[in-house]
């Protein structure tokens, strides 16, 4: 009895959540149907403590986006989400994550947002000094230590701190140099050389291998 009476609270409890928002789409842009028709969902980018976020393209113009599921239970914040969706309608800055779309489907809140990894973000700094191919010969130097070492280096720190560590300390070498040739060490410390101005290109790097093996 008491297990069918909690089952029973719990969904008038999503009932009530379920029709506050049905009474509230319109002001808040939701949508009542599956947000898949517009949106396909891919990899997942990221999870807290009340739903997940996909990447997720549109399926008209394969525009990327980010996808946040929630689901409505007892444990979601209510007030808060609508709260989020009310700024999210009215908040329109190229400085802001911008919303997309909101929907409501099989019991869950699907939010679709601007999609902001590194690689779509229009940094003002990339502007003005834009990478090129000897960032590749850069990332060539690092793969070889994984091919070693079967990790990359800095797998402890967190992207951050590795990026600073990037930036600050000396280039990564091999724990074990040892246990390797002077030539494939010479080969990475080429590589990852700090300054992308003085780091051979892949033709020289190509010439090297010839002559070292």
């Amino acid at each position: 009895m008491a297990e069918k009476k909690r089952y029973e609270e719990e969904n008038r409890s999503k009932l009530s959540r379920t029709s506050i928002l049905e009474h509230n789409f319109d002001m808040f842009r939701i949508k009542i149907m599956d947000p898949e028709k517009y949106w396909k969902k891919s990899d997942i980018i990221g999870f807290g403590s009340f739903g997940k976020i996909f990447k997720c393209t549109n399926v008209e113009d394969d525009k990327l986006a980010a996808m946040k599921i929630l689901n409505i239970d007892e444990d979601l914040a209510l007030d808060q989400l609508l709260i989020e969706l009310e700024i999210m309608n009215k908040s329109n800055h190229k400085n802001i994550v911008q919303f997309y779309d909101a929907f409501m489907h099989n019991d869950k809140i699907y939010i679709i947002m601007e999609y902001c990894a590194l690689e779509v973000i229009n940094c003002s700094f990339h502007k003005f000094t834009k990478y090129n191919y000897k960032a590749d010969i850069w990332s060539l130097g690092i793969t070889c230590i994984e091919l070693a070492e079967k990790q990359p280096p800095n797998t402890s720190l967190k992207p951050k701190d590795a990026m600073k560590m990037i930036k600050n300390e000396k280039s990564p070498k091999l724990k074990e140099p040892n246990e390797w040739s002077e030539f494939f060490q010479d080969f990475i410390a080429q590589c990852l050389v700090k300054n992308p101005k003085v780091r051979p290109n892949a033709s020289h790097l190509l010439q090297d291998l010839y002559y070292g093996w």
